[in-house]
């Protein structure tokens, strides 16, 4: 299994439940892999779950920056 890797463009502290990774999405839509082991920064940390930041559109497109919540 290939494990996602992203480089992040910024970190939020969500208090209590972990990290929010802000990353640019490398897929073309919505893809439940991202749920799982990912790797930012070169670092491995679990994702609990895909945030939409800015679009309201009903998939996820390529280039477009969401948030990873992160296992803390």
């Amino acid at each position: 299994m290939e494990i996602p890797e992203f480089t992040p463009n910024g970190w939020r502290e969500i208090k209590g439940a972990g990290w929010l990774a802000l990353v640019d999405c490398n897929r073309s839509r919505d893809d439940p892999g991202l749920v799982g082991p990912v790797k930012i920064a070169g670092k491995l940390y679990e994702c609990i779950a895909v945030k939409r930041t800015l679009s309201r559109r009903p998939t996820i497109h390529r280039g477009e920056t969401i948030g990873l919540l992160l296992k803390d």
